[in-house]
């Protein structure tokens, strides 16, 4: 199984991480800091998933 990495910082995600849903689609990030840069601006990480 592929080690999960965090789509905002690029950090091995050690546990389930948390998600952060927009428009249907759902992004694994490491921490609160990175899940509230990904609220702020979805589209730049979640685009294409």
């Amino acid at each position: 199984m592929a080690e999960k990495k965090c789509a905002v910082c690029d950090w091995k995600i050690e546990d389930k991480g948390q998600t952060v849903e927009h428009g249907g689609k759902v992004v694994i990030v490491c921490c609160d800091d990175c899940a509230a840069k990904v609220r702020k601006d979805p589209d730049k990480y979640i685009k294409g998933k």
